[in-house]
């Protein structure tokens, strides 16, 4: 079984809420399978508040994340672990470049004074941020982006006795991973400082002048950090201004891709269909809204009078610029348009279900055309067939079918009208 969605890079509400729906994925349940789970858990997750939690770009509630990362199968410190990343991003101190998130009150974080705590965040890093436990065999795949290592500069360390007599633990133990040997370094962590030669820490006058420098007001000079470059760490004058532009640099690099990568995140989400929203979903060729007729319980789809039509349907982005069209009905309560059972044949019927059980059949791709008629064209992501009324015939009631796309069809056109949202969607069966 594969990793767990790995956590690092969720860095905007947009992508935490992508990481989720991976999650629910990863897990292979239902809505209702979750919201099941979590109440044999002691949590309140209704299938519909799970639905609609995902299918928003939003930042979820902290209690229906930790609800739903335990219902997914996450043990306590994957719960912290998400809980964390959720803080961060609602207090805007995360960032594409922020390194991996540490929570000084967690009691089974990593220590900052000592190696047990450093092999244990190596640990956590190596195996993914947010997976559950026990979620693959051993030797499952590492998520993406690697193991967790170190980003802080090289140094010297305290000395060569005790960088060998690492080199032989590590040795000793039949070769350390890369957890381990992060575990070993004697690099310090945030909120430590890093000791010159002379028994003082680092500070703004050590990037100020060089080896053979001298400070203003005849104070003796501190050596330049080891770890930059030999020409920076002799230059004086030179070095600082070198420093200065690239500290500049890396400041605009940072806020480029921050905006950028939040910016791409929002395309992707947008996929060029109407903006989220609850709509009736009309014809452009017969003026006729998908509706489920009145009374029925089968959640078959037909081509009906818009005025009173049930449900309306709420459009949301879902992951790589596809669409979930969710269904509210008063009675039925919230759904997914779909195919009925997922079926990949030509003529297959439309259907409204709980949403969860019919995977890419129940994801749309959209198109806005301009010929035969205005409109969009909605295609399911499983099969490319576009969604139709059969021949654009203007015969009320007639039932809307999955056919193949073809350009010049306009019963494969459809309108998004704006509608109230319902005030009151009862929950689905068992949520």
């Amino acid at each position: 079984m594969a990793a767990a969605p790995d956590l690092r890079g969720a860095v905007t509400s947009t992508a935490f809420v992508l990481r989720m729906r991976a999650l629910k994925d990863w897990s292979g349940l239902t809505y209702r399978q979750l919201a099941a789970r979590a109440e044999e858990s002691g949590d309140i997750l209704p299938s519909s508040t799970l639905a609609s939690t995902l299918g928003r770009r939003s930042l979820p509630r902290r209690d229906v994340v930790a609800a739903f990362v335990r219902a997914c199968g996450g043990d306590a410190a994957s719960v912290r672990t998400w809980l964390r990343v959720h803080a961060e991003i609602a207090s805007g101190a995360v960032g594409p470049s922020s390194p991996d998130l540490y929570d000084p009150d967690d009691p089974d974080g990593p220590d900052r004074h000592g190696a047990a705590g450093q092999e244990a965040a190596a640990g956590a890093g190596a195996a993914g941020a947010g997976a559950p436990a026990g979620a693959g065999p051993a030797g499952a795949p590492e998520a993406p982006g690697g193991p967790a290592v170190s980003t802080a500069p090289a140094g010297p360390g305290p000395t060569a006795h005790d960088d060998a007599a690492a080199r032989g633990a590590a040795t000793a133990s039949g070769g350390a991973a890369v957890s381990g040997a992060a575990a070993a370094s004697p690099e310090p962590r945030r909120g430590e400082h890093r000791v010159a030669d002379d028994g003082a820490p680092f500070g703004a006058s050590d990037l100020l002048v060089g080896d053979g420098g001298r400070a203003r007001g005849g104070q003796t000079p501190r050596r330049m950090p080891p770890w930059l470059p030999a020409p920076l760490r002799t230059g004086g004058r030179l070095a600082a201004a070198v420093l200065g532009l690239v500290v500049l640099a890396a400041a605009v690099t940072y806020a480029v891709l921050a905006f950028t990568g939040d910016a791409l995140t929002r395309d992707a989400a947008s996929g060029g269909g109407p903006k989220p929203g609850t709509y009736r979903i009309r014809s452009a060729a017969t003026s006729y809204c998908l509706a489920e007729v009145d009374g029925e319980e089968s959640g078959d789809v037909h081509q009906l009078d818009c005025a009173g039509s049930i449900p309306v349907y709420e459009v949301q982005p879902a992951e790589s610029g596809t669409y979930w069209i969710h269904s509210l009905h008063p009675a039925m309560g919230l759904g997914c348009l779909g195919v009925a059972g997922g079926a990949m044949k030509d003529a297959a019927p439309m259907g409204d279900d709980y949403c969860g059980h019919r995977g890419d059949a129940e994801k749309f791709r959209m198109q806005k055309v301009a010929a035969p008629v205005e409109g969009y064209r909605i295609r399911l992501l499983h099969t490319g067939a576009c969604v139709t009324v059969p021949g654009a015939t203007e015969r009320k009631g007639v039932q809307v079918l999955q056919m193949p796309c073809t350009g010049g069809d306009a019963g494969q056109v459809f309108r998004f009208d704006p509608v109230p949202a319902p005030t009151h969607v009862p929950p689905p069966p068992g949520g």
